[in-house]
């Protein structure tokens, strides 16, 4: 065997290979972060705000330098939040001026480079509360979400922080078409509430079911 170092060989060594025709494409584009809960709007109009990143990524996962031009859509209620600033890859997003009013919306991110162009969104969401319930969740198998507020800071009758736990069911004809269950239980007293999810295989309506 012959030893042979190509790195000072004075080119005599080649290397040949090819490279795909999407390799500086976009392919999507993370946000960072990819949520944003806004919490506070305080009297003296100082408002929670929140620093956001783009990374447009190729289909490989490697972070390619374009522009992008930020928007908030579907908001609701109108101007629940807004931009402070603006850049190409950072933007900051505020709680509006009105600074009293709950809601959601959505941050879009579009960024361009190399004649193709990717989207990425991240769910914002307005929940001014002093004292959220620290279990809030969100369920991805049926889409849905749960919060409420339990009060301000300093306030002795605060709502209890409620624990849960979800049991899946497999829906048949005999217990209703249940889906899955959940079981909220009080901290301290012998209380517990209830939800569950059913199949609707009628398409009711909510007046139409109860």
């Amino acid at each position: 065997m012959i030893a042979f170092d190509c790195l000072n060989s004075g080119g005599l060594c080649t290397w040949q290979f090819t490279t795909g025709p999407d390799i500086c494409a976009i392919h999507s584009v993370a946000i960072t972060p990819p949520s944003h809960t806004f919490t506070f709007y305080d009297a003296s109009g100082y408002a929670d705000n929140q620093a956001f990143i783009s990374d447009p990524r190729s289909i490989d996962g490697q972070s390619l330098s374009a522009s992008c031009d930020w928007s908030l859509e579907n908001q609701n209620p109108a101007n629940v939040v807004g931009f402070v600033g603006s850049y190409q890859d950072t933007i900051s997003v505020n709680v509006a001026p009105t600074g009293n009013t709950n809601g959601e919306a959505d941050l879009k991110a579009t960024c361009s480079a190399y004649g193709t162009t990717g989207i990425g969104t991240a769910p914002l969401t307005v929940f001014l509360c002093e004292e959220p319930w620290a279990n809030s969740f969100t369920d991805t198998d049926y889409d849905f979400r749960l919060n409420y507020c339990r009060g301000q800071t300093g306030d002795p009758n605060l709502l209890p922080n409620l624990s849960y736990f979800a049991t899946p069911r497999t829906p048949t004809s005999a217990n209703g078409y249940l889906m899955k269950e959940f079981v909220f239980k009080h901290p301290d007293a012998e209380e517990i509430v209830g939800l569950r999810i059913y199949q609707n295989l009628s398409h009711l309506t909510p007046r139409q079911w109860y």
